[in-house]
């Protein structure tokens, strides 16, 4: 049985959700917690009758109690990472500052991240759905959020980007081909090949495979 886990501080915020997750997604246990110490007890005593099979967090809480040991969802998701929980997650929250993004799909690479706004409920549905049958996603904005870090810190040149837009879509030779030969890249196979080598190395990867499963991970593509 599918079981969310929404941690959220905000009253009027939290009510919503569990209205709306309840509607799209009927046959799912759907629990709640008002911080992080809370939403961990929860994913510890749900473990053998029904655990937690999706998390959804923000990632600052302003209405805790001083004593509270999680002070963030970052804090849990640490914790979480280290007790090697292996539960799909999803933050769902405000901050598209790089400072907070950066550091969260690099270090935790949750399944998903949702910026939090006045109409965005929506979207986090689609996250839900999108997640539960094993896929990921990320907001746009936090797609390009990393994606101008990724391609400022790697200094790619134009015709770098141009391969990584188009790698998803390619499966053989002929289709780098094909792309060359529709003006769609200014390179052949070869060169194409020489270029994905250079960023295989600096992403610490052997081959195409790799590199698109460590971008997906990333929010980069």
């Amino acid at each position: 049985m599918n079981h969310i886990l929404i941690i959220e501080d905000e009253q009027d915020t939290l009510e919503n959700l569990l209205h709306r997750l309840g509607i799209a997604f009927p046959d799912f246990k759907i629990s709640s917690a008002f911080d992080c110490d809370e939403g961990f007890r929860i994913l510890n005593s749900s473990k053998v009758e029904c655990p937690v099979t999706l998390l959804i967090t923000d990632l600052t809480f302003r209405r805790q109690p001083e004593s509270r040991i999680l002070k963030d969802g970052l804090s849990l998701l640490y914790k979480l990472k280290e007790l090697h929980f292996n539960i799909p997650r999803i933050v769902y929250s405000s901050h598209d500052e790089l400072k907070f993004i950066f550091p969260i799909m690099k270090n935790m690479q949750p399944e998903g991240y949702v910026l939090k706004a006045r109409d965005s409920t929506n979207e986090l549905l689609l996250a839900i759905s999108k997640i539960v049958n094993g896929a990921t996603y990320y907001s746009q904005e936090v797609h390009i959020s990393q994606r101008e870090r990724f391609e400022y810190a790697f200094q790619l040149e134009e015709i770098d980007k141009l391969i990584l837009y188009y790698l998803p879509t390619t499966n053989c030779i002929t289709d780098w081909d094909d792309l060359y030969e529709a003006k769609k890249i200014t390179i052949g196979y070869k060169s194409v090949q020489k270029r994905l080598q250079k960023i295989y190395e600096k992403m610490d990867v052997t081959n195409e495979k790799q590199l698109l499963l460590k971008l997906q991970q990333l929010a980069i593509i």
